[in-house]
């Protein structure tokens, strides 16, 4: 199994763009409106009391004050700020404006008046997704196994708000069957199962580090990343899997018997040719091998031990 190339860089918050949420402003209206809570309860006890009861009102009132605006603070705090863990991010919606403004992992200050409730949570883990294809080469359909990683991009997630996980999935999927259509289209079954490698550094070029302008527009039209890519298997047709079988397990066997009598295997195929080794002798030497290897003697080696070096053909087609 091959491994295209992975990208994973933890998101935070200064992937969030400054037009989509301006800091600056936020502190400042957060210290205003905290210090307005805390000191204007202070402020007003202190001028009734002193109204009232002279410079000694003045001080206790202001006191009492006080305290109530530290419990006023305490029960308003949370508009003040938005936290988040690690690989996670929240969207609350401006009152005023009407914008989702993102934040991301971290303490951060924001307006009071913007609005929060749990459907604002994101998580920016990176979800994994199985996949399995059929595709046709040049000499038979055989099946793709595999799996890609994706997560939300911090600085686009507002376009993620209200997008499905699978809407995001099979728009990756029908990328992804799409180019192994067009590369396997030009290579056989065989050649196709031995340059997996060769695939999987071209899936990572086109997916991960998007090489591929389509799919690099899918990705910032959803707001995603796309992670990691990998292709674990192609598999051949299963009459088509268990020839090929037969023919490995022929071969092998044929070593098998070469070795018993001492030979190297193409000595060995060379001399069943020129009829140096007899038939009976051959099927000693077979049985044994038959023996030796475990094999249940049902398997076919006509083929190959008629000498003449023909192996038995894959099927064409599906």
């Amino acid at each position: 199994m091959a491994t295209a190339h992975t990208i994973i860089d933890p998101p935070e918050d200064h992937d969030v763009l400054p037009e989509d949420r301006n800091r600056s402003t936020r502190r400042l209206s957060a210290i205003l409106a905290a210090s307005t809570v805390m000191f204007s309860p202070a402020l007003f006890g202190s001028f009734v009391g002193g109204s009232i009861f002279g410079p000694a009102g003045s001080w206790l009132f202001g006191v009492v004050g006080f305290g109530v605006g530290g419990y006023l603070l305490s029960n308003v705090v949370n508009r003040f700020f938005v936290y988040n863990e690690e690989w996670s991010a929240y969207v609350t919606n401006d009152a005023i404006s009407g914008k989702n403004i993102p934040y991301g992992p971290g303490f951060h200050l924001s307006h009071f008046w913007e609005e929060r409730n749990k459907d604002g949570n994101y998580k920016l883990e990176i979800a994994t997704k199985t996949f399995e294809v059929s595709v046709q080469t040049t000499t038979a359909n055989v099946t793709v196994t595999g799996s890609f990683q994706w997560r939300i991009d911090l600085a686009l997630i507002n376009r993620f708000i209200g997008i499905n996980p699978s809407t995001v999935e099979n728009g990756l999927l029908a990328f992804i069957k799409s180019f192994l259509t067009e590369e396997l289209a030009k290579k056989d079954a065989e050649h196709a199962r031995t340059t997996i490698g060769e695939i999987n550094k071209e899936l990572g070029e086109k997916f991960v580090e998007n090489e591929v302008e389509s799919v690099l527009n899918f990705e910032k039209q959803y707001g995603i990343v796309t992670v990691n890519l990998i292709l674990e298997g192609i598999q051949l047709p299963q009459e088509a899997q268990k020839t090929r079988d037969s023919v490995d397990e022929a071969t092998t066997l044929m070593k098998v018997v070469a070795n018993l009598s001492g030979m190297d295997p193409e000595i060995y195929k060379q001399k069943r040719a020129e009829g140096t080794i007899s038939d009976e002798r051959h099927k000693q030497l077979l049985d044994r091998a038959m023996a030796v290897s475990g094999n249940n003697a049902k398997i076919t080696v006509t083929a190959i031990e008629g000498g003449t070096g023909v192996t038995p053909m894959l099927p064409v087609g599906n």
